[in-house]
């Protein structure tokens, strides 16, 4: 099947409005256990709007990089770009940002003193490099690839892959 232009502007707006809507909606129950019933956002969207989602902002993060740097964006890239844009500094961006700063290149960064490095950080933000490689999934494995290395190893990495 071929994608046209306008079917793929739809469907990737339909994957970020989808991510969006269920971070902002989520955003408040992050962390918790147990089953949140709710209906509608729990806060004032028409007030404060969309709330901030790591996982939205750092694939925002990713697609500057990618405007930059075309197909050559890669893992070194994308560390710079978590240096100079990325705010948090938890877990395991916190971990791969020291890794970074400390000269520490990926993949050497998403692993070294990385005690959250296998986590589901970096699979949550994997939708970027799908959209980008709509019918090329190798190309979007590659993508995947260089963005876990920076701040994940192991099981991380292949989370990422996979999705």
């Amino acid at each position: 099947m071929v994608l046209n232009y306008a079917t793929y502007l739809d469907k990737m707006r339909g994957c970020f409005l989808g991510k969006n809507i269920g971070g902002t909606l989520g955003a408040p129950f992050e962390g918790m256990e147990g089953i949140a019933d709710i209906t509608y956002y729990t806060h004032d969207v028409e007030k404060l709007g969309v709330l901030p989602n790591d996982d939205l902002d750092l694939q925002l993060v990713f697609l500057v990089a990618a405007e930059k740097y075309g197909i050559g964006v890669n893992a070194e890239v994308l560390a710079n770009h978590w240096l100079t844009y990325i705010v948090p500094n938890w877990s395991e961006y916190g971990m791969g940002k020291r890794n970074l700063r400390g000269g520490l290149l990926p993949s050497v960064s998403g692993g070294y003193h990385n005690e959250f490095g296998e986590s589901n950080g970096c699979w949550i933000r994997s939708e970027i490099w799908a959209c980008l490689a709509p019918g090329n999934p190798a190309r979007a494995v590659q993508y995947a690839y260089e963005d876990a290395i920076v701040d994940h190893f192991g099981e991380g990495i292949y989370g990422e892959i996979f999705c």
